[in-house]
């Protein structure tokens, strides 16, 4: 079994009295829950704007200077973005482009709209959903479940209902909004391990940048937190990570380098023909006496206006509060790394906002300016939900589950009953009095008694066995891989694993002592790494046990667990 180096990955258990492996339930892919989220976006924003089909729509103001972009950008010469009330182009024409492929597909080419105006909006509405249902994707891709999924496209859908405009307009401060959730989310999921998100990290970044010379400033910044928190773990092998990553990482990093090409591209030609381009109109509006001059209160007031109209404390600081406790008590061990990214990834958001508006904002009172901040209370709220939606039906089941054992009498019918800890802890002296499961049966022991637990893992039942690895009570095993490569691992049986006998049926009312498990040992090391592999260890045991007489336990295969009829 390959286990990926940036994710955990967990290993079913077998059921009583069988030998075969359960089938696995079928999960939708990410991109095909994104997909849907994509498509039920777009559907509710056709329908509730189903009049941009058959009225006549004409741009004036802001859009209308967009307009005479957006047809040079029809004719692929648009090297700038639009234009900004201090007198200069914002860096890039991403933005113009997507609006001229909408006027040139939905108005000239199928003529589903009757005028150039409700095709760009059209555009609009796909690239802010675009962005939002790529949020829904990456909470699903962590979760693994519905209920997360739905937690986040319902966090995502209160937002837009909140504030309309933020998907039905293509005034750019709206614009933004959808690209900086997306670049926060995505930012946080690689600050936690999932690089595989860098790519939407870059396309949301690439875009904010394009539209608003501003994000040359909060990218930047938002990007080094994320690459120093991806790079601390590996901050003492820093050239092995590098090389390792390059090689092994290609559907990481190839993206990011595709995306950055195409997105600089504009931005380069821009500078090349006519130098310095737009950044000597930047560099002189940010040493004027325009940018900033605002004081930290004046800086804060302001900020606090995204979080709630009448700019109280208890906004961010009872939201933050409450995602700290859902986070640290609620939430699985699985998606804890990467809610405490989310909140760590909001909080630089928000020192970033406020040194921007107390240093480049000039007029606070124009709030549209900072219309983007609005993402610091949709994460806090995220992580609220996410947390919440996976931890209820764990909880539920299990209070159910106990509910209806009172209600059966089963727990008090059954001779010697005793609780799971009593029962677990009865089994394992049995086990360890066999001379041949000591060595299988001790560390899952040993790492249950001495309570050996890790950053962002519960204590209890939970235990560190090997490098990296967590035994939770589900009888499952997740491995967590800092390394940026796949390995190999070994799958063995946790009890019994070297006497031969046939598996009989469990007895009735102790389903959960005739359940057997399945522990990953260590990743097996390729050749050459100055250590023996695991088989050769194996095989080394076997011929030990040969030598005193012993009968050899059954062969179990690297990154794989052979069932027979042994059990």
């Amino acid at each position: 079994m390959s286990v990926s180096d940036e994710r955990e990955t967990a290993v079913r258990a077998v059921t009583a009295g069988t030998a075969r492996v359960p089938p696995r339930p079928r999960r939708l892919r990410p991109w095909q829950v994104g997909a849907a989220s994509l498509a039920a976006l777009l559907a509710v924003l056709c329908v509730r704007n189903g009049f941009l089909f058959t009225t006549r729509l004409y741009e004036d103001a802001d859009m209308g200077a967009n307009s005479i972009l957006i047809e040079q950008a029809r004719h692929f010469t648009l090297l700038v973005g639009n234009y900004s009330r201090d007198h200069f182009n914002h860096p890039g024409p991403a933005y113009m482009y997507v609006q001229a492929a909408g006027e040139s597909l939905f108005w000239a080419f199928l003529h589903l709209v009757p005028t150039p105006w409700n095709g760009q909006l059209l555009a609009a509405y796909a690239l802010n959903a675009t962005f939002l249902s790529l949020v829904v994707g990456m909470a699903y891709g962590w979760t693994r479940s519905l209920r997360g999924a739905a937690a986040a496209f319902a966090v995502m859908a209160g937002f837009a209902a909140a504030h309309p405009a933020v998907l039905s307009t293509d005034w750019m401060p709206y614009l933004y909004v959808p690209a900086y959730i997306a670049f926060i989310a995505a930012s946080a999921s690689v600050a936690a391990g999932f690089l595989r998100h860098a790519w939407i990290m870059a396309l949301a970044a690439w875009f904010l940048i394009h539209g608003h010379a501003c994000f040359l400033f909060f990218v930047p910044v938002i990007s080094l937190a994320v690459l120093a928190a991806v790079l601390w773990p590996r901050r003492r092998r820093l050239r092995a990570a590098a090389r390792s990553f390059f090689g092994t990482q290609r559907r990481v990093w190839v993206p990011v380098v595709a995306i950055s090409a195409v997105f600089a591209l504009p931005i380069i030609l821009n500078l090349a023909l006519h130098w310095p381009g737009q950044f000597g109109d930047y560099l002189t509006y940010t040493s004027s006496s325009r940018a900033g001059g605002h004081s930290v209160a004046q800086a804060t007031h302001d900020a606090l206006w995204y979080w709630w109209p009448f700019r109280s404390w208890w906004a961010p600081g009872g939201g933050y509060a409450i995602a700290a406790v859902v986070t640290g008590w609620l939430a699985p061990a699985r998606l804890r790394r990467f809610l405490i990214a989310l909140l760590a990834v909001n909080a630089v958001s928000s020192l970033a906002f406020g040194y921007y508006a107390a240093n480049g904002i000039d007029v606070l009172s124009e709030h549209y300016v900072g219309y983007f901040y609005w993402s610091a209370p949709v994460v806090t709220l995220l992580v609220i939900a996410l947390g919440v939606a996976e931890a209820l039906p764990a909880r539920w089941h299990r209070h159910a589950h106990q509910h209806g054992q009172q209600r059966s009498g089963r727990a008090h019918q059954r001779p010697g009953h005793r609780p799971r800890a009593a029962r677990r802890r009865r089994r394992d002296r049995r086990a360890l009095r066999r001379q041949d499961d000591r060595a299988a049966v001790r560390p899952a022991l040993l790492a249950r008694r001495h309570r050996f637990s890790r950053a962002g893992v519960p204590r209890g039942d939970t235990g560190l066995l090997g490098e990296r690895l967590d035994l939770h009570a589900d009888h499952s095993v997740r491995l967590h891989e800092p390394s940026d490569r796949e390995r190999q691992g070994l799958l063995v049986h946790l009890r019994r694993p070297a006497r031969q006998h046939r598996p009989r049926a469990a007895p009735a009312g102790r389903g959960d002592r005739g359940t057997p498990r399945f522990i990953r040992l260590s990743p097996r090391r390729r050749s050459g790494d100055g250590e023996p592999a695991l088989g050769d260890r194996d095989q080394g045991g076997q011929r030990q046990r040969a030598q005193r007489g012993e009968q050899p336990g059954p062969q179990v295969s690297p990154g794989r667990a052979q069932h027979d009829d042994h059990g």
